[in-house]
């Protein structure tokens, strides 16, 4: 990212960069309040967000606003001065409910980030790998450290900076990909293997370096990986590998020839499944959110617009806490929470879920949605069968079927707007959990289960 101009650097410390040279951005506060609004520019950032995102709710000081108000003068007295002659065209606006920050995608290196890993993923698509592994190089040569590592060192910890962190371990998949197919397994093994390291339930990387320490005259540590995958995933998750994982170990038992060409489509782990697994029978919490409005909030694109942040918002809640979303139609969202072995916490993750849904959409003041938000949830435990699936990208994927879902639909057509009802199991798992003892406020959210007995 060099040039004349304005430059903002988020794949690292967060950094303002002026003709080729980093400039003051003040204290933490101002430089967390700019690094949110990076993160969605051209939208606008609700106050509540921007509060909730500088401040733990038990730590905010009553001139939490006032703070924020202050950041937000110092940062755009510093903008105005930094592209004065407008040729940046760099503006922080007031827009209620709250700011916005309107700059050019392209000077920002996430954005570009993003364009190139694009680029280079239609490549790999096409039977491109050469090329597709110099745009993903060009993608990952942005990142100076973890995204936004000045801020999280501070204690800054946001959905929105690990979904952009994870999204570089996808892109970095598909240069290991684009570089197996052009036949250089050994140039990349030893960073497959440090990904692996560090990563190790990602099963596409996992296929990666067994499909390289195969082409590498390495079979048995090849097969080694596979056993390590496995016993962790039955050990931690109660799932066995993927289809194509399973596929690609019983090829490399039989030496198929396939292994050793420079494209293997039928084991390649970024192919999608063309089969699903069969289901598993599996002790899940499921949540069931609705939001929506009591009455119109606008024209038709407002609407959507507003209804894509809720949905986005939701999605957030369940998968920072360890879920995830199986399904989503119009404004009802499904997260699943898999119980795992020697850990009895799923319960309890889904309904803290659903509670930070509800209060995060309450009707106050500076709310990050508008008035009249509707939000209620449902909470189902018990057996379920669980299916996964195979998805672009190599990346798997998990569905929920059987009569939970059905009564979590139930449950939730009679729920009352902003409450969430919980089902008996799930609240005998609470009980077991010591959740309502640690959690006093989640017994503001109990209802009566409509699909059978009553919660006692």
């Amino acid at each position: 990212m060099r040039g004349i101009g304005m430059w903002f650097r988020m794949l690292g410390p967060l950094e303002v960069v002026v003709d080729g040279r980093p400039v003051d951005l003040g204290g933490s506060k101002q430089r967390a309040t700019l690094g949110l609004l990076l993160l969605q520019p051209g939208r606008v950032v609700p106050t509540s967000r921007l509060l909730t995102a500088l401040w733990n709710e038990e730590e905010t000081p009553v001139t939490a606003r006032k703070i924020l108000q202050n950041a937000v003068w110092g940062l755009r007295r510093r903008l105005s001065v930094l592209s004065e002659d407008g040729r940046d065209g760099v503006t922080l606006s007031t827009r209620a409910p709250g700011y916005t920050l309107e700059v050019a995608p392209e000077r920002i290196d996430l954005h570009l980030f993003r364009q190139m890993a694009t680029e280079g993923r239609a490549h790999l698509a096409s039977g491109a790998p050469e090329e597709a592994a110099r745009h993903l190089e060009s993608a990952l040569k942005l990142w100076r450290g973890a995204v936004l590592s000045d801020l999280t060192e501070v204690g800054i910890v946001w959905p929105e900076v690990t979904t952009v962190q994870n999204a570089r371990l996808d892109v970095l998949e598909d240069w290991f990909e684009a570089q197996l197919e052009c036949g250089r397994h050994a140039s990349v093994l030893g960073e497959i293997a440090t990904l692996v390291e560090n990563e190790p339930l990602r099963e596409r990387a996992c296929g990666q370096l067994m499909r390289a320490l195969y082409r590498c005259g390495r079979q048995a540590d090849a097969l080694g990986v596979y056993r390590r995958l496995r016993a962790s995933l039955v050990e931690d998750l109660g799932l066995e590998p993927s289809r194509e994982l399973r596929l690609l170990h019983q090829a490399i038992l039989e030496h198929d020839p396939a292994l050793h060409a420079a494209q293997q489509p039928a084991v390649r782990i970024a192919a999608p499944a063309v089969v699903p697994d069969p289901p598993a029978r599996r002790h899940v919490s499921i949540v069931l959110v609705r939001a929506g409005f009591d009455r119109p909030v606008g024209e038709p694109r407002e609407t959507d617009l507003v209804l894509d942040e809720l949905d986005l918002r939701i999605r957030q809640e369940i998968e920072s806490r360890g879920g995830t979303v199986v399904a989503a139609l119009g404004t009802d969202v499904l997260g699943l929470f898999p119980g795992r072995p020697y850990a009895t916490d799923h319960a309890e993750r889904a309904v803290r879920t659903a509670t930070a849904v509800c209060d995060a959409f309450a009707r106050t003041p500076g709310s990050a949605v508008p008035g009249g938000t509707e939000v209620k949830a449902a909470i189902v435990t018990g057996e379920a069968l669980v299916r996964r699936r195979g998805a672009e990208g190599g990346v798997t994927s998990l569905s929920v079927s059987g009569m939970l879902p059905h009564i979590a639909q139930t449950m939730l057509t009679q729920a009352p707007d902003g409450e969430v009802q919980i089902c008996p199991a799930t609240r005998k798992a609470l009980a077991r959990s010591a959740a309502w003892e640690r959690h006093p406020e989640l017994s503001g959210h109990q209802a009566t289960h409509v699909g059978g007995a009553s919660a006692a």
